[in-house]
Formats: structure tokens, sequence, C-alpha cells
């Protein structure tokens, strides 16, 4: 899996966070985890390095960690219809 480049999790009913462990797959350059019910998104995110796309809408994020601000690479990021408060 640490080749892995495209994870697509949508529409999953995923609850909670997904693991921190997702930091070790190191190559993604693309994920989404959107239409699912996540209420966390883990600090590890920052170290993928990789990542150009990400997809979280539509899940029950109150926030995204700060760590998100390492992704360089990063072209879109998709929050639309979550619970974050500016």
């Amino acid at each position: 899996l640490f080749s892995l480049q495209h994870l697509d999790l949508a529409q999953n009913c995923l609850l909670g966070s997904f693991p921190p462990t997702i930091g070790a797959l190191r190559n993604l350059c693309y994920v989404d985890f959107s239409s699912n019910q996540l209420e966390e998104i883990p600090d590890s995110i920052g170290g993928l390095f990789s990542l150009k796309h990400i997809n979280l809408s539509k899940n029950k994020l109150a926030r995204i960690p700060l760590s998100i601000g390492c992704l360089k690479k990063a072209k879109t990021l998709d929050v639309f219809c979550n619970l974050i408060k500016v």
C-alpha cells in the first residue's frame, strides 16, 4: 500500500476519524473521503506531501488540522457541507 497514489473512500458511511497511520501513505496524490460521517481528520495528513487533491466534503468536520498547511503541492481542498465555522 505504500505506493498507493489514489484513495477513494467516498460514500462508505465512515464514522468518527480515519486512523493516523494514513500519514504512512506518502505517495498519495488524491484522496476522496466525501459523503461520509467523519468528524475529525488526524494531524498526520500534513505529512502526505504528495497530496494534490483532497475531497472532504459532506462530512461532519468542525475543524481542519493546521498541519494541512504543510501540503505545498495541494491544488484543491474541498470541505463543502461540513460543520466548519470561521
